[in-house]
């Protein structure tokens, strides 16, 4: 049986995992007098993304609830499409918000890049693992329901 557990003797391995495409980046720009135009913007869009994901979740996760509340109105629920479009804005404000707090933190607050003495505190690995597995979930769900609703149209 596979032990799934997380123990303070994996966090280094588990941090060195999540820079290994910084670095990358960085080796790249590094064997070059000059970086490329693609190294620029990977520079620059690392400040910025953060920031946009934050603008894209709240305005996905206000539009979901929108969306929520106006299809499952009286009139509108007793409708089989609009329950499945129901439950597709429902799995598409799940990743949303489980997504909000990865943003925050791992690209606003401590960086894309940890603190190479300490790295990442585990209660934070621990929920970019299960993040990745929800999302990941979440969005099969989406496609499986908009499949669906493309079969009962």
């Amino acid at each position: 049986m596979i032990d799934a557990r997380l123990d303070a003797d994996r966090l280094p391995y588990l941090n060195a995992a999540m820079t290994l495409l910084h670095d990358d980046v960085t080796t790249a720009a590094t064997n070059h007098d000059e970086p490329s135009t693609l190294i620029r913007f990977s520079r620059w869009y690392s400040g910025v993304h953060g920031y946009l994901c934050i603008a894209v979740c709240i305005f996905g996760i206000v539009s979901n609830l929108l969306n929520i509340v106006v299809l499952t109105h009286r009139r509108m629920a007793s409708s089989p499409t609009n329950f499945i479009l129901t439950a597709l804005a429902i799995s598409d404000l799940f990743p949303m918000l489980s997504y909000l707090p990865y943003a925050v933190y791992f690209h606003c607050i401590a960086g894309v890049q940890p603190d190479p003495r300490h790295g990442y505190p585990l209660g934070w690995i621990v929920f970019l693992l299960f993040n990745n597995s929800f999302i990941i979930t979440s969005h099969t769900v989406s496609v499986w329901l908009t499949v669906t609703l493309a079969m009962t149209i």
